[in-house]
């Protein structure tokens, strides 16, 4: 508010005897302020504030508010809830049509709203569903990186692979490569290409040619968007030996012979988990036997509601809302492990890339890959999450 003006009297005019000296008049102060980020105008703690992030408003961020829950006010604690640096990167799109102002790792407004019970909001400020992580984030923006699942290679020969995965973008645009290399260093990356916005995984591949011959190489799935960039799990292919001329042990002199190409693809004798209904604090285990020496690839999916259109289905829409009730399998994870053809069990605990597993309905889909880059037929096992045991 503004301070009250004086205004002063004129000095005393010549003469004899001199004249008075002018009066002075007190002007009148301004309003009240009513500075900061939020302000209740009406009767004080008259403004319930839930979910808000309130940063770097001079001179207060808040004033005559009430704490609703899960509100973050920073520098200054006037708005209740956490007090706390959230970190926030400049204003810019991130994704979206609006402006918003991204949170930064070490943020304090990261995962503080539960995702139950809390009023979380099924999506920020751009669309993108909550909660990315085990919680719901505070303000605007939630951070919600892509996620990758490295997946199996086929088609190896001496000097080429097809390499695969799945990119979940979470609802920003995002960008993938595979990197890939003679070592974990990888040093090689092919170029980057989009795999959308969407909430689903998308299914992803590159060709990968110039290769040396027998030869093990690494690789694994890159996806990048405005909310930072995640890795794949590590996997690997052998490069098929030159096919050299040479005479068959004990057949003597002859004419050059080629090596037999492997085409026969390995076979699943057994698969099974157990047990098949767990909390997701307890997991479960795979128990499964392969013909043969291979690396079986398990991709974890999640039961979620749809609708039939255009002959699949899909997510539920206000466009498709009166179709045909369906059930879609929406990846969520993936691992993968060498079996050497023996009786082979994998541990699943109750999270997966770093993310505790939701309740509900799941099913693995295991495929087993061997060395000349023959797939199995997919082995699909069914279980189901609980909250408690």
């Amino acid at each position: 508010g503004g301070t009250a003006a004086v205004a002063t009297g004129g000095a005393p005019g010549p003469g004899s005897p001199a004249g008075a000296a002018g009066p002075t008049d007190p002007g009148v102060a301004g309003p009240a302020g009513e500075g900061g980020g939020l302000t209740s105008r009406a009767a004080p703690t008259d403004l319930p504030l839930t979910a808000t992030l309130a940063a770097g408003n001079t001179p207060d961020n808040c004033a005559n508010v009430t704490d609703g829950g899960h509100n973050l006010s920073f520098p200054d604690a006037t708005c209740g809830g956490v007090n706390a640096d959230p970190r926030l990167a400049p204003l810019s799109a991130n994704g979206s049509a609006t402006l918003t102002h991204a949170l930064a790792p070490g943020s304090a407004a990261i995962d503080r709203i539960p995702a139950e019970g809390a009023g979380c909001a099924p999506i920020d400020q751009r669309g993108v569903k909550r909660p990315a992580g085990a919680a719901c984030d505070i303000g605007a923006h939630e951070v919600a990186p892509p996620g990758a699942v490295t997946g199996p290679a086929t088609g190896v020969t001496d000097t080429a692979a097809r390499i695969a995965g799945a990119a979940t973008p979470n609802g920003s645009p995002t960008t993938y490569r595979f990197e890939y290399g003679t070592g974990t260093g990888y040093g090689t990356s092919t170029p980057a290409a989009s795999a959308g916005r969407g909430d689903d995984a998308v299914p992803v591949s590159a060709e990968l040619s110039g290769l040396a011959p027998a030869t093990t190489y690494h690789y694994r799935l890159v996806a990048t968007n405005a909310d930072g960039t995640r890795a794949g799990a590590d996997q690997t292919f052998t490069t098929a030996a030159l096919p050299l001329p040479g005479t068959p042990p004990g057949a003597g002199p002859g004419p050059p012979t080629t090596p037999a190409l492997d085409v026969t693809p390995p076979a699943f004798l057994s698969a099974s988990v157990s047990p098949r209904r767990f909390a997701v604090r307890n997991g479960t285990t795979f128990l499964y036997a392969v013909s043969e020496p291979a690396r079986v690839a398990f991709t974890i999916q999640r039961a979620l509601s749809g609708r039939v259109a255009g002959g699949r289905c899909r997510k539920p829409s206000r466009l498709n809302r009166g179709a045909r009730k369906c059930t879609r399998w929406v990846t969520v994870g993936g691992f993968a492990q060498q079996s050497d053809g023996t009786p082979t069990r994998r541990r699943l605990s109750g999270r997966l890339g770093g993310r505790r597993l939701r309740p509900g309905r799941y099913r693995a889909v295991l495929v087993a890959t061997d060395a000349a880059g023959n797939r199995s037929a997919p082995r699909r096992l069914r279980f189901t999450v609980t909250r408690r045991a």
